[in-house]
This record gives structure tokens, sequence and C-alpha cells, in this order.
């Protein structure tokens, strides 16, 4: 009552909670139900509320009606909708459409919009009535006596409602643009909130025009839109453009001219509709990818011929030229008009038409500078001038604070208006740039104070809605953590600053609503900390943000002859490198800010080998070695390069030399540095990924590691064995995080909440018999060890004399995927169920808890069976195009004894063997190592044999399995164990032979 908030009544059925199937165990109840102030009821007076027939949860869906129509219905725009895929007769009608029209891609697109759109309506006209029906038996079996035949009816007509509703999810996911749907939580408020917000925004019920009389009828709205466009569009003749072309210099080669004036392929067409999004936003005709991609083998080769005959042509010079444009008012496209200046919106060639205007822009500011009549900034007397900065549609110009300076940019500004017809905006901001300071002071937390305002504000607009633990989670790491990302790529944020929006970030995960404080577990730093080690892998923001600044550091190294690095080198390190370089005298901000970064990318570069010239003995070169310095036994040893270890003529190692200088411990090491062919130049790589590129996530990796976290027991191999395989449980984020909880007693058990001084009683409400410890709660209560029995895990019964952590991972180390899933989901459950005893709700017994458990996993498996792997993989070898060979390889590595063997096998199209290889390497590192010399094998191999036309295949768990690779497989297993190497062409082995015919059953 004091909230003035009424209950809004409902149609339908009476209760909105069942539980239970049979009728000596069900309980219904109206536990939801929809309230509204006073001023809502003003705001939508004819609204209804009613209670849906549900066949997913215990709960059924409140559906409110507003039933407001306050804009004329319009007639949709055709759109071809995704669901309709998933119905039998689809592809049959697309096939008989288009073999009944003639003519060229449009036409027969056109021909196929109207009559697919007649015969979407009517499927889905059919699919409403089914769905109808089968909600309304639903309801009348929920209000029938329980037996046995009913009971089966109602889980049949579940099942089928289930599949109306799969398909009424894909319908709504192409209209929201979202891929939440996949990840679970398909009914959270968020979702919900979201959606209606973006429809809110779409009205406009009111414009001013000239005058500034307000005027809110749709045509009056659509004049005053169109006067506006048309009045911006409208061209002011095209001035002499002589000035600036002569500037223009030549950057295209006649080589790379060539390759841009060749006529398109066929193939390029296919590539490209096969790279783009199946769901994206469709264009005009209604159409998106996914239609063209699953229907290729119908539309494909007309629409393929009318792509090529467009831009093989000068038609392509229309698609730019010819526009004209349509304001849509509330959903109501409005009249037509022909713009006379500007870049056509939308088009794909717009970015780049956008760019080359541009480099209009930056040719006069060039040309100023050489003609003496502007004159830029320099950083250091070495370094060239700075006149301008271009960075998408911005530009940032620099010059000297005098009249003639701002006069020489005004007529710059001026001749690329007149050239390009683009006006300049010139009421930019320019207190901030990209959302940074240009400048930044002694007083830097009032610099970024804006970040900390940022944090609130994005807080108080979500603490009101209702979010699961899993929900908050994401709305962690992918928004309020996101928020300073740019600033730290840019600059050092004082650690008292990153600690205060940890605070702020700390205090929304552990609140219980809007503003109210709940209780902090642990500390923000120990939910920082690696998932695998026990954590939720939220950013430590002071770390991360010298991860992201090390990221400019790396560039200053990998691009030396960028702007950036020749003006840094020349004002702060001119006769050094940036890693020995010192902070110099009177630092700037940026510069201090990428500086501090240096010490992460020391502890993880790492040089690798090629002539050796560039490294020093006592430099980082060798993987793998604890110290990463190699300690010379023999220092009368005149050796100071790694060139000094490597044979120039043979390209291999001294093996005999480095015996002699290095510990028995580090040879090895050395050995099994793989060696270049040819000599290359050394190279300084990033040691912390394969690829040898330094990347954010791994110096922020590395960062965590030296923390003193790994001496936390947690970091034990068994624990982290534990953990991985908690986060890998296909279960949704929430009852993930409160086993998390449970395993670091981050619960309030009411042993924790006396501790806390919160209660003074402390016996588990449920058996009376125990203090309510986490152990009694899971596993030695009453109610938890009828669930255990009932879900068949008796034997975990057995390990009393464990506490928790240590029951919960040994029995997630001793189960199966589908056992961990279980036992997982089954402590979440009893906790829940702990929780209706203690506040209150309804209390489930073990019975019907093991039952929601089972019945929940069942539903989870059903709504993924859709949701399964976007790509299929190769389960069998399949044949290449005639004309085509294909070379399999694969890799075989002994660990202990650090050698490898690769086995490469030749194919033609029929599946034919006509060549086979295996070759054994010694002094091999890794197995990625193996499969890498592998595939270097299978590349020279088809170099030997003149193969021109080739497609090389291993084996991989997301691409290509191991059963479509099985040849090459057993041919380097075989190799391995006979320690030979084998080459044979146009004939092979019998056991080549026969796991090329196991092979051979390709699709």
């Amino acid at each position: 009552m004091d909230c003035q908030m009424v209950d809004m009544g409902f149609k339908g059925k009476n209760f909105t909670w069942d539980r239970g199937n049979f009728e000596s165990i069900n309980v219904r109840e109206r536990l939801d139900r929809n309230v509204a102030n006073s001023e809502w009821l003003n705001l939508f007076h004819d609204f209804s509320v009613t209670h849906l027939p549900h066949s997913f949860f215990d709960h059924c869906p409140l559906f409110i009606q507003t039933e407001l129509n306050e804009y004329p219905a319009r007639k949709k725009r055709f759109n071809f909708e995704s669901w309709w895929i998933l119905e039998p007769p689809c592809e049959d009608v697309i096939k008989k459409l288009w073999a009944e029209k003639s003519g060229d891609a449009l036409e027969k697109l056109d021909y196929l919009r109207a009559n697919l759109q007649r015969w979407g309506k009517t499927v889905k006209g059919e699919r409403d009535k089914r769905s109808k029906a089968l909600r309304k038996r639903l309801a009348e079996l929920e209000g029938m006596h329980r037996d046995d035949d009913n009971l089966a009816e109602m889980i049949n007509v579940k099942l089928e409602l289930n599949w109306e509703m799969e398909n009424e999810e894909l319908y709504w996911e192409k209209r929201v643009i979202t891929n939440w749907l996949r990840q679970g939580d398909q009914n959270t408020t968020f979702f919900h909130s979201k959606a209606s917000q973006s429809h809110r925004t779409n009205k406009i019920r009111g414009l001013e025009n000239m005058k500034g009389d307000l005027k809110t009828e749709n045509t009056d709205m659509e004049n005053i839109i169109r006067d506006y466009f048309m009045e911006l569009f409208q061209s002011s003749g095209v001035g002499d453009t002589n000035h600036l072309l002569s500037g223009v210099e030549r950057c295209i080669g006649a080589d790379m001219n060539q390759l841009l004036i060749e006529e398109y392929k066929e193939e390029e067409v296919v590539e490209t509709i096969n790279s783009i999004g199946p769901t994206k936003a469709s264009g005009p005709d209604g159409f998106p990818i996914i239609f063209f991609q699953k229907y290729w083998h119908i539309v494909g080769r007309e629409v393929s011929n009318f792509c090529l005959e467009v831009l093989n042509t000068e038609r392509i010079m229309h698609c730019i030229s010819t526009v004209s444009y349509s304001v849509v008012l509330n959903g109501v496209p409005g009249m037509v008009f022909t713009p006379r200046r500007g870049l056509r919106q939308g088009d794909p060639l717009s970015p780049f038409l956008f760019l080359l205007c541009s480099e209009g822009l930056s040719t006069l500011l060039r040309l100023a500078t050489e003609e003496g009549v502007l004159k830029g900034i320099k950083a250091s007397r070495r370094v060239p001038q700075i006149s301008h900065l271009l960075f998408a549609d911005d530009c940032v110009l620099f010059g000297e604070a005098v009249d003639n300076g701002t006069a020489t940019f005004e007529k710059v500004l001026k001749e690329y208006e007149i050239c390009s017809g683009q006006l300049v905006k010139r009421s930019n901001n320019s207190e901030k740039y990209l959302g940074l300071p240009n400048m930044v002071g002694r007083k830097k937390r009032l610099a970024f104070q804006h970040l900390k305002d940022r944090l609130k504000l994005n807080i108080d607009s979500w603490s009101t809605r209702l979010l699961s633990q899993g929900g908050k989670e994401v709305f962690i790491k992918a928004i309020l953590q996101a928020i300073p990302m740019y600033t730290m790529a840019c600059f050092l944020l004082p650690k008292s600053l990153c600690e205060e929006m940890e605070q702020i970030i700390a205090n929304f995960w552990w609140q219980k609503g809007y503003r109210k404080r709940g209780i902090h577990w642990c500390s923000w730093s120990k939910l920082c900390e690696l998932k695998e080690s026990g954590s939720l892998g939220f950013r430590n923001l002071a770390k991360f943000n010298l991860a992201l600044l090390a990221k400019q550091g790396w560039r200053l190294i990998d691009d030396p002859n960028s702007l950036l690095a020749r003006t840094l080198k020349a004002k702060y390190y001119p006769s050094t490198d940036f890693l020995n370089s010192g902070l110099g005298n009177l630092p700037s901000y940026t510069w201090k800010s990428i500086w501090a970064a240096k010490g992460l990318l020391l502890l993880g570069l790492c040089w690798r080998v090629g002539n050796g010239h560039d490294i020093r003995i006592e430099d980082v070169w060798v993987p793998n070695v604890p110290g990463l310095l190699i300690n010379k036994k023999d220092r009368t040893q005149n050796i100071t390069m790694v060139a000094d270890l490597i044979d120039s003529n043979t390209r291999a190692w001294k093996t005999e030399l480095i015996w002699s200088t290095f510990s028995e411990v580090d040879v090895p090491k050395i050995l099994q540095i793989p060696l270049a062919q040819h000599s290359q130049n050394d190279l300084l790589i990033w040691r912390g990924e394969a690829s040898s590129e330094y990347t954010v996530r791994s110096g922020y990796k590395l960062l965590l590691q030296g923390n003193d976290y790994n001496s936390n027991d947690y970091s034990l191999p068994e624990i982290t064995k534990c953990y991985k395989k908690l986060w890998n449980c296909n279960l949704p984020s929430k009852v993930r995080i409160t086993v998390w909880r449970a395993t670091l007693n981050y619960l309030p058990t009411l042993v924790n909440l006396r501790i806390k001084g919160l209660t003074n009683n402390a016996i588990c409400p449920r058996c009376k018999q125990g203090l309510e410890t986490r152990e009694h709660i899971f596993r030695d209560c009453v109610a938890a060890k009828e669930i255990w029995k009932k879900l068949n895990y008796v034997w975990s019964l057995e390990l009393l004399h464990m506490d928790y952590m240590e029951w919960f991972t040994w029995v997630l180390l001793h189960s199966k995927e589908k056992g961990c899933c279980t036992f997982v989901c089954a402590n979440w459950a009893i906790w829940s169920n702990r929780n209706q005893w203690v506040h209150g709700g309804h209390k489930r017994t073990g019975t019907e808890t093991a039952q929601f458990v089972m019945q929940y996993l069942q539903e989870l498996q059903d709504m993924e069976r859709k949701y399964d792997a976007k790509y299929s993989t190769l389960d069998s070898w399949k044949a290449p195009e005639s004309g085509f060979l294909k070379i399999n390889f694969d890799a075989a590595f002994d660990k202990g004894k650090n050698i490898s063997c690769s086995g490469v096998i030749v194919k033609n199209f029929k599946g034919d063997v006509l060549a086979s290889k295996s070759v054994i390497h010694d002094n091999i590192s890794s197995g990625f190592a193996a499969e890498a010399l592998a595939c270097l094998q299978a590349v020279i191999v088809g170099k030997e044999l003149g193969i021109k036309y080739v497609i090389f295949e291993g084996d991989s768990l997301t691409h290509v399995k191991r059963a479509a690779n099985k040849a090459a497989h057993n041919l380097a297993s075989e190799g391995l164990k006979m320690g030979v190497n084998a080459y044979s062409v146009h004939e092979s082995v019998t056991q080549v032979l026969t796991d090329s015919k196991i092979d051979r059953g390709w699709r």
C-alpha cells in the first residue's frame, strides 16, 4: 500500500505456478502478478494481463497487452523469415517459384518475394492456429485429473508446443538481432527491458518547423523532415580541383593496378556470400544472407551472373551517383526526394569514397605545409612536422596560434568543401577527443573523474532490474569494465582511481537490491584471479591498464617506422631502442604511461633465432628455461653471440660446442630450437602466444601469474581441473556461480551468518540435527542424502571425512561430463530448496528436488539440440574436386624422447593414393611443433611433385576429425614406432591402402 500499487487483474487460468505432475504431489499457486501505479493506469487505459500456458518451466508467462493504436497500420515490408527454413515445403516452394519466372535475378527475386509473402502468411496462420490449439489443450489438461493417460498426453502436448516455440524464437532472434537466445536466460528481465526500450525510442511525437511552431501531425512532420534534408543536400556547385589533384601522390604501382582492374569471378561472389553472418540485417529486397547461403544451389547461377554484370561494368558507378532518399517517420516511409550532394549512405563503397575525400583534405594540408603558408608542430628537432591527424571522420589540426595560421586553415577547409561537396563541422568540443582529455595536468584524478561518473550512471540505470548473479557477471565484464578500456589503452590511471572504480563494481556485485549493500564474502582481488584457480576472472583494472599500455609499447617495437614510433624515439630515446630507453626529462603523460608498461614486455619477450648475429648469449632466447638465461660452464670459450653456436653452411647447431659450453639441463632445450633452412634475421617475439604477437590477454595473464596467487592452495592441479570442469558444465551461469560460491564458503549459511554476528541460531532448519555448515547442507543433512540416493550418488556419501571442497573436487574429477552437470545442478537445487525452507517458500521433498534436477537437465538438453556447433566437422575423408589433389598430414610425438614422425599422404579425387611419406624429427619440443613440421613436410611433398592445384588437410577438433585423417595419422604412428624415414610415389604400403579405404567413406 505504501507504494500505491494496485493489482492489474488477469485473464486465463487462476494459478501461475504449478509443481508436480502426479495428483498426490501437485501444488498450484498464484505466485506471480502484475501491479501498477496510477500514472501507468492513466497512460494505458486499455490493457489486459493474460496467464499463458507454460511448457518449459514451473511458472507461466504473464502477457501484458496495452492495446494502443496511436499510428495507423502500415503495409509491412517483405522480410524472408529465418524460421521458414524449418518448414519442410519451403525449399520446394522456392525451387518451383524460381523456375516459373523468367528474367534476371532481380525479376526472379521480385516474383519470389510476392509469392513467398503470401505463402508465409498461410504457414504462419496455420502455425499460430496449431500453437493456439496446443495451448488450449494444455490448459484443459492442467485442469483435469492427473491419471496416466492425461499425463502422457500432457507431455506430448508440451513437446509439440516446445517445437512451435522454437520456431517462434528463431523468428524473434532475427528481429532483435542478438545471440542471447543461444546463451541461455531466455526470459530474463534484462532481455525484455532492453527490447521494450528499443521499441519506445521509435516514436517521434512532434517537431518544430523553421518558425518554431510545434507540429504533431504525421504529414506536417514529414514535410519538416523532407525540407530539412533537401536543403542539407542541395548542391552548391563544384569548384576548381586542379590544385588538389596536382598534389595527389601516386601510391599504386602497375602490378597493383592490374590486380585492381581484373574482372571479378564467380568464386569471389560465392566466397563473399559465405563470409557474411547468416542472420545479419537484410537489404531492401528483404532477403537476408541466410536465404542465399541455404538456397544457393537454386538461385546461385542467376544471382552470381547479375552480381558479375554489375561489378564488371560501369553500372557500379550508377550505384554511387544515382540515389534517392525517403525518411521513415515512425515506421512509415515518406515522400522520395533526390539529393544533390553528399555520399550515398548505406552503399558498400561509401566508406572508401569518404577515405578518398579525406585524402584530398590531407593533400591540401600537405601542400600548404610544403608551400610554407602553414606550419605544423614538431615534438623535437629530429621528427617531421605534424599538421593534421585523421581518425575516421574526425580531423585534428595542429598549427601556430597566430592569425595567419588560423586564416590558412580556414582557406584550406573552404577549398576542400568546394572540391568535395562536403561541409566541415566546426562546432566540435575541443576539450576532449574520442572521449579522452587533450591535456592531462597534475590533477589526474580530476581529468578521469568522468569514468567513475559513467560507472555510477550505468549501475544506477541497471540496479533496479532483476539480474541474477550470472547476469551481473555478464554486465560487469561486458559493460562496466569496458567503460575505462579506451582511456586505459592510452593513459596510466592512478591506482587510487582504479581501486575506487573496483569498489563501485564490487558493491554492485554483492548488493542484494537497488542500493542495498550486501555482504562482501571476499576481497575484490580474489574475484580477479584466473577462473581455473577458483575465481570469476573479473579484471584487475590496474594490471589490465598495464597490459593495454604494453600493446602500445609492442607497436613501438614491432613497427619502428610508424609516425608515433619515430616521434617518441626522436624525443625520448634517439640513440637506443624502446626496451633500453629511460624516462627522460620532462616526459609527457602519454610517454610516462607507455614507459610504465615496459617491464611487462621485458618479462614476456624472447628472441627467435634466425642467424644469431643480433642475439647475445645472455639475452632471453631459449624458451622453457626457468631463468631464461644460459650460464656457460667454461668461460674461457670466446662465445658472445648465438651466431657462434650455428654452422652457417649446414644451418644446424654446433652440437659438440653446445655440449661443452652449457649445462646438461639446458643443452636439450637449445637443440630443440628449430633453425630455418635459409639464413634469416633474428626477431624479437612474444612468448605468451603461438602467433608470437603480443596480445593484451596474454600480457594480463602474465601479470596475474606474477602475483602471489600461485601460492594459494586452490592453484593445485586437482583444484585447477575441478574448476575447469565446473566452468565447462553446460549449465546457466547462475547455477555455476552458486556452486562456485559453495566451494569457497561464500554462501550465507547460518554458521557463516553467526560468525558475522547476524544471527544467534545456526541449527539446520530442515533436520534440526546439526549446525548448518556447507558440508551439512549439501551432503550430511537427511534431505541432502535423500536427493543423492535418488540421483544414484550414494557412493559419494561414503566420503564424510572430507570437507566440502575436498568432497566436491573428488566427485567432480571422478565423473564424466553428464555426471558433472548432474552433480553441479543438484548442488544448486539443494541450495535453492534450502532457501525456500529458510525464507518461507515452497518446501520440496528430497524426491521432488531430485525430480526437478532431472527435469531441468532434460529441458536444457532439449533446448541445446538446435544450438549445436555452427560448423559441422568432417568425420570422414572428403574427396577434392576433379583436377585437385588432397595432401593429408599428421604427426606422432614421443614426449619422453622428444622425437616426432610426420606422416604425409597424397590422394586424387577418386581417393587413389599417389604418394606417401614419413619423416623422423629429433629434438622436438612440443606436439604443436611436431604438427607444424608435419605441415611443412606436406608442403615439401607438394612442391617436389610439382602439384599446382592442391588442398592441405590435417586433423582438428573443430574442422576435421581424426577419423577423416586416419591414413596420415597411422602413417605417422607407424613411422614413429619403426624409427625410419620412408617415401614412396605412385605406390604405397598395404596398411596405408587399407586406411585409405576406411577414409574413403566420404560425403
